[in-house]
């Protein structure tokens, strides 16, 4: 038994040619580029929002902190975790989060809260309901699809949200605090910018599903665009924020908006399918130390979400050109992934689990994370998707019976970007295989050894299964950029579920699809490169509790 197991090991380490010697095009979009100026509706400062309002009636529970070593590593590692059980409505939170000099400041559908970073505890600075602070901003009820970023250059925080009753979008900025800059404090005020559809396409254009990025330039909102009145998929958008001045001081904000007021399907020009990308995710760039001169956004096909047609085995690059002018430019490039197994020297993820299966379908299909990044002019992207036993993702394929996470590094440095690297976290047991998906990756900087860490976080569950928050580590170094060193081979649980999610109704009430969470996001530290992410577990049958995980690394090991 142990030379078969041996075998099939063996099996799964072949590798194909690196996905990087395949043929991509570059292709130009045709779309409508749009300038505006775009004035505050609003400032509030943090101490005038009032009492916490909260749209549920659970029991809040402290923050617990807990501290665990990393296993099958080279290296040592601690984990710390702090759980929450009230910080989600029942079956989505939509957890965001993003770390600071001073804080970790979570942001979910249900709640925005800030944490010390050194004890994981709440600070008190920001717990408010996600409606009372967003109302400053024109949203009455209804307050959904969190984003929140640190922004390392300027040392201001933006967040993000969707109303849902209005279907607009609105980026607070908050402002720069000279006595402790990145701290976030009852005095911070907060400008509030609105996007709406028909400032985007058309009369009956509503937006959803926006994703944000920063880097040195401009803040980046990738979104989807639907009909007002059958809810349509119509198009994709790329909303430019130019970071200059004005836009950190609260002033009126110059934006730059690619999309095509006539034909929506300009915005993907050429492509073969009628819907091209969907659910855009905008770049947080790292780099400090020559950075891309562009911002980047990057997508999956988005077919299967519309028609059912299987997904393009496409990434979808979109190169913000000239992204600080007045008037920048946009370029796309498609790059072709292959659907089997893993690609380059990175030898396949084996996993061993039990139990398999999701109860609902609402599952992160081709659903990128939250925020993709850029480390050392290399774009990584990770991406649930669906599997067979063996890591096969060819839509073809009849055996595909589960969802794995696949990650893709990207190398921006030259003309015409290309995958360097990728690879598959999957389960390959042949029956009752266990799942991931909702994935965010994050790397830390190149530290005195050469490395960089590599951080992966996801949801995972079975069909009999606790739905757990896991995580998953790896290393590239400067010598080979771009290039993940796989060490560890078994996923981390940092955040057991209590019970199993077995819900009776969706989160809209009704008995047809289920919400499986929603989202994780990663992010490193600005002071010590540490790294952190946040997410979900099942905190009981039917509501899902929200998790802060804090990793730090370790040479040698003592």
């Amino acid at each position: 038994m142990i030379n078969m197991f041996i075998a099939f090991l063996l099996a799964l380490a072949v590798t194909t040619p690196v996905e990087a010697r395949m043929p991509h095009e570059k292709k130009l979009s045709t779309i409508k580029e749009t300038t505006k100026t775009l004035y505050p509706v609003a400032k509030i400062r943090t101490g005038d929002v009032g009492a916490r309002a909260f749209a549920h009636n659970k029991t809040s529970a402290p923050a617990t902190k807990t501290v665990s070593p990393c296993v099958g590593q080279d290296f040592c590692c601690t984990v710390a975790t702090a759980a929450t059980n009230d910080d989600t409505a029942s079956q989505n939170s939509e957890p965001a989060g993003d770390v600071g000099t001073t804080q970790f400041v979570y942001f979910g559908k249900q709640r925005i809260r800030s944490f010390d970073k050194a004890t994981l505890a709440p600070d008190g600075v920001l717990d408010l309901d996600m409606n009372r602070l967003f109302s400053a901003g024109g949203f009455s009820v209804g307050s959904s699809d969190p984003c929140v970023i640190f922004d390392n250059d300027s040392k201001q925080w933006l967040l993000c949200g969707l109303s849902l009753n209005a279907l607009t979008i609105t980026l607070a900025v908050g402002d720069y605090n000279a006595d402790s800059p990145g701290t976030i404090t009852a005095d911070t005020v907060w400008t509030f910018y609105v996007i709406t559809g028909p400032q985007i396409l058309n009369p009956t254009t509503t937006c959803d599903y926006q994703k944000m990025g920063v880097d040195n330039n401009a803040v980046y909102i990738g979104l989807n665009l639907f009909d007002e009145f059958d809810f349509n998929f119509e198009s994709s958008a790329i909303v430019v924020f130019r970071k200059d001045a004005s836009l950190l001081a609260g002033g009126p904000a110059t934006i730059n908006i690619f999309s095509n007021d006539t034909n929506p399907g300009a915005f993907m020009s050429g492509l073969s399918q009628p819907y091209g990308p969907t659910a855009l995710q905008s770049a947080k760039n790292l780099d400090t130390v020559n950075p891309t001169p562009y911002g980047w956004v990057a997508g999956m096909d988005g077919s299967n979400y519309f028609t059912g047609n299987p997904p393009l085995p496409l990434i979808y690059v979109y190169r913000i050109d000239n992204p600080g002018s007045l008037v920048p430019t946009m370029t796309r490039f498609d790059l072709p992934i292959s659907p089997v197994l893993d690609q380059g020297t990175t030898p396949p993820l084996n996993r061993v689990s039990v139990k398999g299966g999701l109860k609902g379908t609402n599952s992160g299909v081709l659903d990128l994370g939250n925020v993709n990044h850029i480390r050392d002019n290399i774009l990584w992207v990770v991406t649930a998707l669906p599997v067979d036993q063996f890591g096969d993702s060819n839509p073809a394929n009849p055996n595909i019976d589960r969802l794995g996470v696949r990650w893709f590094s990207i190398d921006v440095s030259t003309a015409m970007p290309f995958i360097l690297d990728s690879g598959t976290l999957w389960d390959p047991a042949a029956n009752n295989p266990n799942w991931y998906w909702y994935p965010q990756m994050i790397s830390s900087p190149i530290d005195e050894n050469g490395q960089s860490h590599m951080l992966l976080s996801a949801s995972s569950g079975g069909k009999n299964s606790f739905w757990n928050e896991v995580i998953w580590t790896g290393t590239t170094n400067a010598n080979n950029r771009g290039v993940l060193s796989i060490t560890q081979t078994t996923p981390i649980t940092v955040t057991q579920g209590n019970t199993p999610w077995n819900p009776t109704q969706d989160f809209l009430g009704s008995n047809k699809v289920y919400r499986d969470g929603d989202y994780h996001q990663a992010s490193v530290d600005p002071v010590d490169g540490s790294l952190w992410t946040t997410g979900e577990f099942a905190y009981d049958p039917i509501n899902w509790g929200v998790s802060l995980v804090h990793v730090t690394f370790d040479q040698p090991c003592n």
